[in-house]
């Protein structure tokens, strides 16, 4: 039941920052132009750079603050000194990281000057420093299950950020200039922050900590190496469509990249909730007497996660149609590659409870080698796509590797949550909404395309009106045959 409140919460709170960025991106196209637009687009994936700086840190702070909330003062010596070093690491590591996000920017981008790329780097690099240290804060509200608090300053922060972007953008300003406001806004939300602290009398004198930080350091490694391959992965379709397909081709699927992360809002919500009360639940109780209750969330997981992504498909159209109503986009392009995106999103909600397990439990090495793996394929496969075909044949070879990944993953980390159990049984007991909503979704689709002979319904209302009525059927016989159990 606290989970449930505390996800509750956490989605209240990132409804807001959802529909800012639903309202503004296609907002900023109108006002920036194509041309500049892309480089927004580009600024996406220095989040990727940002998460190499975090390393991990945010859900392994959670997890830490959560496990010590029982002790204040050691709970915020955790979070003080995570906040420290991750300050020493930037300044050590900022300018390494600035040559490749030269480098990416160049190729990416090379209709734009270099000097113009130098500064913008600069900025937005700041900028994700600024936008991680503001994450290190929230992830530590989340494990002292100050969940209302943190959700409204993150809130606060989206809300402010998007407000800043659309007036500079129709004021005519350049993307510097949203950068440079938007770090400002986030700096004056982590000084609001600490000023809550202070209030609340949380903070205490820092402390070494080494036998938790000793603990931590092979997980801490893993997530390091992954942070680092994920930005890889994160840059990759966005270089390869700026090389070989133009800023049309990159602001078409960094609009759809958006508009889906809008959708998985509710998987980053429930992951943030999640670690922090598995890692409070494993601190009172062995995991042993737990796997079944792991196996039973997972369930849930799968069956909300491929229900709303399918409503979702049903209403791509409508979705897309008003969304760029008064931009110059490709609404039938965008709305097959948000499809693509909503498949795999989907299909990421199977490891969210492996992932959420992975970090209390430390047990990151199978995250590692499959992210490796999938880093290697992407590689190879993500660029002879685009080049023997066109950028929806690149959508979906983009979804495929994403499904195999989390299936992969999924598979090889069954036993974090069903002890001693075979994977294949594992997947049968988990995954079996998955091919319960795929034929319901088919079964939409067709009907609808036979229903129209005659004209009636728009079909995209036939379709999610057919859709629902089968969900509800399913839910129904699956619910029956738990009660008979």
């Amino acid at each position: 039941m606290a989970l449930f409140r505390d996800y509750l919460i956490t989605i209240a709170g990132r409804i807001a920052s959802a529909a800012a960025t639903f309202l503004s991106l296609p907002l900023l196209l109108e006002h920036l132009g194509t041309n500049e637009y892309s480089l927004i687009a580009f600024a996406s994936l220095v989040q990727g750079y940002a998460n190499i700086l975090d390393a991990g840190l945010s859900p392994a702070l959670a997890s830490n603050v959560a496990r010590h909330s029982g002790h204040r003062d050691q709970a915020l010596q955790i979070i003080t000194t995570s906040t420290y070093s991750f300050i020493i690491k930037f300044g050590k590591y900022a300018l390494p990281l600035l040559v490749p996000l030269f480098a990416t920017a160049c190729v990416t981008l090379p209709q734009v000057s270099l000097e113009r790329l130098a500064i913008l780097c600069a900025i937005l690099l700041l900028d994700a420093f600024i936008s991680a240290i503001f994450r290190l804060q929230y992830s530590a509200l989340q494990g002292l299950s100050d969940h209302a608090i943190a959700n409204g300053a993150y809130s606060l922060n989206i809300v402010m950020r998007t407000a800043l972007a659309v007036g500079i953008a129709a004021l005519g300003y350049q993307v510097e200039y949203i950068y440079i406001a938007q770090l400002l806004i986030t700096c004056a939300v982590i000084v609001a922050s600490f000023i809550y602290y202070k209030n609340r009398s949380f903070l205490s004198h820092p402390g070494p900590l080494i036998d938790i930080r000793h603990a931590e350091s092979s997980t801490t490694r893993d997530l390091t190496m992954i942070a680092i391959f994920l930005a890889i992965i994160n840059s990759i379709p966005l270089i390869v469509l700026g090389r070989m397909g133009g800023s049309n081709e990159l602001n078409h699927l960094f609009l759809a990249t958006s508009l889906g992360s809008i959708i998985a809002t509710l998987q980053g919500s429930l992951i943030s909730v999640m670690i922090p009360n598995l890692s409070r639940e494993l601190a009172k109780t062995s995991v042993n007497h737990q796997h079944r209750d792991f196996g039973y969330m997972s369930r849930k997981v799968v069956y909300v996660s491929f229900v709303l992504g399918g409503f979702a498909f049903c209403l791509a159209e409508p979705i897309v149609g008003i969304w760029i109503r008064k931009t110059n986009v490709d609404s039938a392009l965008l709305a097959t590659l948000f499809r693509f995106q909503l498949i795999s999103a989907a299909f990421v909600s199977l490891t969210i409870v492996p992932y959420a397990l992975s970090i209390p439990l430390r047990e990151t090495r199978i995250q590692f080698i499959g992210v490796g793996i999938y880093l290697l394929a992407c590689c190879i496969v993500m660029p002879l796509a685009r080049y023997f075909g066109n950028i929806e044949f690149f959508g979906l070879v983009t979804m495929m590797l994403g499904v195999c990944f989390s299936t992969g993953y999924f598979l090889a980390s069954s036993k974090l949550i069903q002890a001693s159990a075979r994977s294949t049984r594992t997947w049968t007991l988990i995954a079996k909404p998955v091919l319960y909503i795929a034929i319901a979704l088919i079964a939409a689709r067709v009907g609808t395309k036979m229903l129209l002979s005659t004209q009636g319904a728009p079909a995209w209302l036939m379709a999610s009106g057919i859709y629902a009525f089968l969900i509800c059927g399913l839910f129904w016989f699956e619910w029956k045959n738990n009660s008979r159990k």
